[in-house]
């Protein structure tokens, strides 16, 4: 099994040496803000919007999200009762069980009352819908997070390891996890200070969570061969930090090679509101659209016009960008659904036509595609979906996984399908792809089964041709989602049956066999649907009870405590600012439908300023108005409360460079305008 492919031949050797290939990205148009990361599971729900936007893949690492089937050397999947399941190999006792059988041949409950999930070859880790983070499995790096680490350490059963957790990421030993309040949280490996705590080196490594950053919106770690984990993080107000290994300026900190890993986070950018990195460059979308890349660049993929030389500082490659994907070959849509793509080339996987193998690196974006809603990438392939939902593809095609009934590199687009809501791939060799009907079509390499066709190659029997589905054949109905990981195929359907088939050595099938399963089978009923997902716990927002002091007075606001952190009318601050050196001015910009702040204007008082403190505590709703900061889009935290905006007073503190602080001794809040702000 494993995540190598085996027909990966000719110039692709070059580049293959300290590169993983068992990874894709998907990205979808996107309204620009920040989200956190998603596994690649692609839901139908994309039929009821295929030309409205959506939020962007950030893909690189196993991270937490609402779906609820995950796949590895493990199956793990949550029924619409929150009871997680699992099910293949324990070597390490990431099945949770508490044995040390080395597989769990059929779906055994683990935990209950779950609402995410995620996995690698040797843990999981789950959360519950109370905000618990349980972790298990091989603990040889203090993944697990339970204070113990050694070489054959494992944790058999789920322990408890945070509170209040909203997601998780984990790659290859290394662990982050964000709380309700933007906490960052790391523990595991560290050989190249990938925790962010300040150390590393050979045998590095902490078994207990650590903080290492605040306010924190969304987490990713892009691996560089085994181990080689650089760290990225976008806060709040759109800061994006990063730290780990920095061979190839990763980091982005202008620095590069083997002893120039960052220990602490170091801000990077401004302004992002997304980011994507997959075994090639870092990737990263301001809130104005300007796209950024940085890292590796052996064959072009920054798209700064050269390759071979690193690129250690985000460069601006293409301006309008909704949403980007990278591996070797980086792809990205505009606002206006062009597609543009660039890196590496010999196979075609770029789609401008050159020949096979002539050419092997693009070094500036080339546009190859118009009304483009989403794309898909491997090291080998690029699939991309229009906005009247027919299925293009294009590069490697050794074994059918184009679809064009073909098995030649295809250097530019070809139509594959019609009416698509979704597509996967298994590292661009076996493809699936979900029509708007719900009808689940696969095709490409078939060795052990994983198209679902009755059909494989087989050690005694089976031909090539049995390993080759070289166009889309069906396999089941009524599919809302369907994903491919390492051989194994796993697809629910609209009732909640879940499906698996293919590569079965570890019983990830679930079906108690230890052969390859040929065809679709049902593992399990009753698994949870986007629609019955668990939604967030309310939130509730209190009023701050704390006395504020601004320049030494004290002043009575209006504000409230959400999730940790007090939040102020915007109004409010701007009226007791003005005249200082950090005033400004509160608009609303008609033509733009947002909310216009401008830095050193004076306020002009519109009546209700300072009004009377809130007595009860309320539900507070997220504020989704856009904010516009001296003619530029920025990304403030806010909720509406009976009508009134309250921001994040950090949020703003840090937009309008005023300094906030809390004295514990007196518990006051201190607001000072002749000082510049600082993150605690």
């Amino acid at each position: 099994m494993g995540g190598s492919i085996k027909y990966l031949k000719n110039g692709l050797g070059k580049i293959m040496e300290g590169f993983k290939v068992n990874r894709i990205t998907t990205t979808k148009i996107v309204a620009r803000r920040r989200n956190t990361m998603k596994k690649k599971m692609l839901s139908i729900m994309l039929v009821m919007a295929l030309c409205a936007t959506f939020a962007p893949n950030v893909a690189a690492s196993t991270t937490v999200s609402k779906e609820a089937v995950a796949l590895s050397t493990l199956t793990a999947a949550i029924t619409a009762s929150g009871d997680l399941y699992c099910w293949g190999t324990n070597t390490s006792g990431q099945l949770g069980i508490g044995d040390r059988e080395e597989s769990g041949f059929t779906p055994v409950k683990v935990l209950s009352n779950v609402a995410s999930v995620t996995t690698d070859n040797t843990n999981v880790a789950a959360i519950t819908t109370n905000g618990d983070l349980y972790c298990w499995g091989g603990n040889e790096f203090g993944q697990v997070g339970n204070g113990e680490s050694g070489r054959y350490m494992r944790q058999s059963t789920p322990v408890k390891v945070l509170s209040k957790v909203v997601s998780v990421t984990m790659e290859n030993g290394t662990i982050g996890a964000i709380t309700t309040n933007g906490d960052l949280y790391m523990w595991g490996r560290n050989v190249y200070g990938q925790v962010g705590n300040g150390k590393g080196g050979e045998g590095e490594s902490l078994a207990t969570p650590v903080k290492v950053l605040s306010n924190v919106e969304s987490i990713m770690m892009d691996e560089y061969r085994m181990s080689n984990v650089t760290t990225l993080a976008i806060t709040r107000n759109g800061d994006l930090y990063a730290w780990g290994y920095n061979e190839h300026g990763q980091v982005g900190n202008g620095k590069s090679g083997t002893g120039a890993y960052q220990t602490t986070p170091v801000k990077v950018l401004s302004n992002v509101a997304s980011l994507t990195a997959n075994d090639g460059p870092a990737a990263a979308i301001t809130n104005n659209g300007d796209l950024y890349c940085w890292g590796i660049n052996l064959f072009g993929q920054v798209g700064n016009g050269s390759s071979r030389d690193n690129q250690t500082t985000p460069v601006k490659v293409l301006s309008d960008v909704v949403s980007v994907t990278t591996s070797q070959t980086t792809v990205a849509i505009t606002e206006n659904g062009d597609l543009y793509a660039w890196g590496y080339n010999e196979m075609g996987q770029v789609g401008n036509g050159m020949e096979a193998y002539s050419q092997d690196s693009q070094t500036t974006p080339v546009k190859v595609l118009s009304n483009v809603v989403s794309v898909t990438s491997s090291i080998t392939n690029t699939a991309a979906i229009t906005t009247s939902g027919d299925l293009y593809s294009w590069g490697e095609n050794g074994y059918g996984q184009i679809g064009n009934g073909a098995t030649k590199v295809q250097t530019s687009p070809v139509k594959v399908l019609s009416n698509v809501a979704s597509f996967t791939t298994d590292n661009g060799a076996t493809a699936a792809a979900i029509t708007t009907n719900g009808d689940l079509y696969c095709w490409g390499y078939n060795n052990e089964g994983q198209v679902g066709n009755n059909k494989s190659k087989g050690e005694e029997t089976g031909t090539l041709m049995d390993e080759r589905q070289t166009t889309p054949v069906k396999v089941l109905s009524n599919v809302v989602s369907a994903i491919i990981d390492g051989h194994v195929a796993a697809s629910v359907t609209q009732n909640g049956d879940l499906y698996c088939w293919g590569y079965n050595f570890d019983y990830q099938v679930g079906n108690g066999l230890r052969t390859n399963q040929l065809t679709p089978f049902k593992a399990l009923t009753g698994i949870r649907l986007a629609a019955s997902a668990p939604s967030v716990p309310a939130i509730t927002a209190t009023p701050t009870a704390s006395k504020v002091l601004v320049d030494g007075e004290n002043v009575s606001f209006d504000a409230y405590n959400i999730a940790g952190n007090n939040y102020f009318k915007l109004r409010d601050l701007a009226y007791i600012m003005n005249g200082s050196l950090k005033q400004f001015s509160v608009s609303w910009d008609s033509v733009n439908n947002a909310i216009s702040l401008q830095s050193g204007q004076a306020y002009r008082t519109v009546g209700g300023e300072m009004a009377k403190k809130g007595t009860a505590a309320t539900t507070p709703i997220p504020t989704t108005s856009k904010i516009i900061l001296d003619g530029k889009i920025v990304s403030l935290t806010a909720y509406n409360i009976a009508g009134n905006n309250y921001f994040k007073l950090r949020d703003v503190g840090s937009a309008f460079d005023f300094n906030v602080s809390w004295n514990g001794l007196l518990q006051t809040i201190e607001i000072d305008s002749t000082g510049s702000y600082t993150l605690d």
